[in-house]
């Protein structure tokens, strides 16, 4: 067997003949010498519009328009080639003029075939089109377009005498999909360069989690929100049914109620969010943002109010207050909600502990039967941590006593008071919660 390297000679060029001359292209015959000795003519088309001295004839564009809440779409365009005898789809592209660089030529003719301005991120070597007929060569350049710019968002072609171009936005994640399914509606050719583009993008896209397995597995995991959101709404269903049905009564202060719908809203929430930027769905997104302002500016709105308004909330709150102690016994989860902040805050009842004959167990009239009569929740007594044996009867009568006498045995102040107090006391870190809840939304 020869060796390739002894059989074969450097090919190169003899000369080059014009036979032909237009506007844009000429015609030549090209003799050259191929890797075999032997001399051969070629015919081949040239550009007559390369600039002097510089090595490509023009810049393709590859074109990524970016805006918030839309998914990025490759920017392309569609015109009638008189060549093909059709209609093509293409990047944005164009010649480079004398004294510009590909860079400047790019940004020139994005603006000129599509109205948008955009930014340079990178460019590619000069590359051949297609060398078996033409030595036409062309870089790549690669811009991103700011899409919420001003500028940007009505932008408006700036085209030449004899220049009909459409502009198309196609989503880049579903780009080779979104090429096939026009091709399905119109007659047209695509730029070889734009297709290999898509199917790049399409290996790009594919995901190890998007195979089939992974998605079911994935499928049975959750997010954190979702589980906890979910986990709420459980916890609030099982205490509501299992309450007594006299708990009804006091919706505006049910714990299992407000789990209930606290775990409602946060997994309508969390649902959209997540399931809005796996799918890029931009429906659900645009709903998840527009629920997080509204819930950012009713938190807004709410502390304004409080503050301005303090005195109806106050009234308010003491409703609110009056409202459960009269369901005290009706529900045991508000029972020990109620315990719960009347040990915590050292006090008893709204105002004070007589209020406490607002229910109908506690009442202090002769006609109730009960054996809690005039009498006040153990939660309300003064307990000392010197005694071995705890008297849980401690607060019995203690309505009949005057407030002197009483607090030697139960707290008498009321759990309203005590409760602005703390608040006010703790201003300042209930504006950094606050805040820190506001700043993530």
């Amino acid at each position: 067997m020869n060796n390739p390297e002894e059989s074969s000679t450097l090919a190169h060029i003899i000369k080059e003949e014009v036979t032909a001359t237009g506007k844009w292209v000429k015609l030549e015959k090209t003799t050259y010498v191929d890797p075999s000795g032997n001399t051969r003519i070629w015919e081949t088309v040239k550009r007559t519009t390369r600039p002097v001295n510089c090595a490509t004839d023009g810049v393709g564009i590859i074109a990524i328009l970016k805006r918030t809440l839309h998914k990025d779409c490759v920017v392309l365009v569609k015109q009638f080639r008189p060549p093909m005898g059709c209609y093509t789809l293409e990047f944005p592209a164009g010649l480079i003029d004398d004294n510009e660089n590909a860079e400047t030529a790019a940004l020139r003719e994005l603006k000129e075939e599509t109205g948008y301005k955009g930014e340079v991120v990178g460019v590619t070597p000069v590359t051949c089109l297609d060398p078996g007929l033409s030595n036409c060569s062309t870089q790549i350049v690669m811009v991103n377009i700011n899409g919420d710019d001003i500028e940007n968002i009505n932008p408006t072609q700036q085209l030449g005498d004899g220049e009909f171009v459409d502009v198309i936005l196609l989503p880049l994640d579903e780009f080779q999909k979104k090429i096939d399914e026009l091709l399905k509606k119109e007659e047209l050719v695509v730029d070889s360069k734009v297709y290999i583009y898509a199917m790049g993008m399409s290996q790009a896209f594919f995901k190890p989690n998007e195979l089939p397995v992974l998605k079911q597995k994935e499928a049975r995991g959750g997010k954190p929100e979702q589980i906890i959101s979910v986990a709420l709404m459980c916890i609030g269903v099982y205490a509501r049914i299992s309450k007594h049905e006299t708990a009804m009564a006091c919706l505006t202060v049910d714990p299992s109620l407000l789990l209930l719908v606290v775990g409602v809203l946060m997994f309508l929430l969390t649902f959209c969010g997540c399931v809005g930027s796996l799918r890029e769905n931009i429906c659900l997104l645009q709903t998840f943002c527009i629920c997080l302002t509204v819930i950012f500016v009713m938190q807004l709105i709410a502390g304004i109010l409080g503050f301005v308004f303090s005195d109806k909330v106050r009234y308010k709150v003491t409703d609110m207050v009056n409202d459960a102690i009269k369901h005290y016994r009706d529900d045991l989860d508000l029972q020990n909600l109620i315990d719960y902040g009347q040990k915590e805050f050292s006090c008893c009842g709204g105002v004070s502990y007589t209020d406490w004959s607002q229910n109908i167990y506690f009442n202090c009239t002769e006609e109730n039967p009960s054996r809690e009569r005039c009498a006040v929740p153990f939660s309300c007594c003064l307990i000392s941590k010197d005694e071995a044996l705890i008297n849980t009867m401690c607060g019995h009568g203690m309505q009949k006593l005057e407030m002197v006498m009483a607090s030697s045995f139960i707290h008498t102040s009321g759990c309203i008071d005590k409760l602005v107090n703390w608040l006010h006391s703790n201003l300042f870190l209930l504006g950094g919660i606050a805040l820190g809840l506001a700043i993530p939304q």
